[in-house]
């Protein structure tokens, strides 16, 4: 039986100790509920569940609410994580050799406003070694993508080669013309199509760093949608991930990805702290986990926790001149304002 924090409304399995998303210990929460047996209950404006008057987020779909009128009648229909109009936090994924690839997390208001734009740029030492593909990718991901038919140009192309593609029985051949299609893709700023095909490949090779750049185009193509409409992508992204993952557990830097692109599955609201809590369990030096997890604990209006992880995340980067440093330092200033 699932249990509920009742410090932040998340839910937990039924053999937690503590709350995944915000520590408090269940007893203490226990503890609460006992108290407020009496309180006032409200819906959830996203699910239409029913929270406690204090409840922070609720414990089915994880939405804001404590500041998005909770008190009003529930909706026919659910809707997304926390659309209510707050600003979106971004941060940056790392590449396959450092720190790098763009990613955004959604950040809700709790009590103050503490949402800021959290921008982290990293700087890689050395040229990533990718496929022209992923460079492409990469290059044209700021830049505005287009749906609808392709263009004249385009449209041959990739029907030349599709006729290859159907008329070849040769692993390699195939694996080549499906690279092939990715780039048409890509020059016509088609990166649904782009992720598409790339996920192709990797059906087709079952290779870590193929799942791992469908993963990356799904969720650089859900960046460039309305925040309202970027789940069915967020889990092409996580389904790409996870079957990197089964390669190797162990790629921490995909696990981070994952949990950020976790932040748009309505239906899956804690597995993002869940993640990056596995990454930190494995790893408690990784920056961008750190990071993350000092946006959630934002999120949930745990300032002095929150404050502790961009401290940390400052004095692993160490170098103040790096743009880590300064996004990490920009979020304590938020929290500093906020007080």
């Amino acid at each position: 039986m699932k249990q509920t924090c009742l410090s932040c409304g998340a839910s937990l399995p039924g053999d937690a100790s503590n709350c995944d998303l915000c520590g408090t210990p269940v007893g203490e929460a226990g503890t609460r509920a006992s108290s407020r047996e009496g309180d006032d209950v409200r819906f959830c404006p996203g699910c239409g569940t029913r929270v406690l008057e204090y409840a922070r987020f609720c414990h089915a779909c994880g939405r804001n609410v404590a500041a998005s009128g909770a008190d009003v009648a529930p909706p026919r229909r659910p809707v997304p994580l926390d659309t209510s109009g707050n600003e979106e936090t971004r941060v940056r994924r790392k590449s396959d050799t450092a720190v790098g690839r763009q990613i955004g997390i959604i950040v809700g208001a709790a009590i103050m406003v503490i949402v800021a734009l959290y921008l982290i740029t990293t700087m890689s030492l050395q040229q990533r070694s990718e496929s022209p593909g992923e460079a492409a990718a990469d290059s044209a991901v700021s830049g505005l993508f287009s749906e609808g038919p392709l263009p004249a140009q385009f449209a041959e192309q990739e029907a030349e080669l599709r006729a290859r593609l159907a008329a070849s029985t040769d692993s390699t051949d195939r694996e080549r013309l499906h690279r092939r299609l990715v780039d048409v893709y890509l020059s016509a700023a088609r990166l649904d199509l782009a992720a598409r095909e790339t996920r192709s490949i990797a059906e087709l090779t079952n290779r870590e760093e193929d799942w791992v750049a469908a993963g990356n185009m799904f969720y650089d193509w859900m960046e460039t949608k309305p925040v309202e409409t970027r789940t069915p992508w967020a889990k092409d992204a996580i389904s790409a991930y996870q079957r990197a993952l089964t390669l190797n557990p162990d790629n921490n830097d995909v696990r981070t990805d994952m949990a950020i692109a976790y932040m748009y599955d309505p239906e899956n609201p804690m597995q993002a702290i869940q993640e990056t809590n596995t990454v930190l369990s494995q790893d408690s030096l990784h920056v961008q986990a750190n990071f993350n997890r000092g946006v959630m604990l934002m999120q949930i209006n745990r300032m002095e926790q929150a404050r502790q992880q961009f401290e940390k995340v400052k004095r692993l980067v160490g170098d103040s001149e790096s743009p880590v440093y300064q996004r990490a330092e920009d979020a304590l200033r938020q929290l500093r304002s906020g007080q």
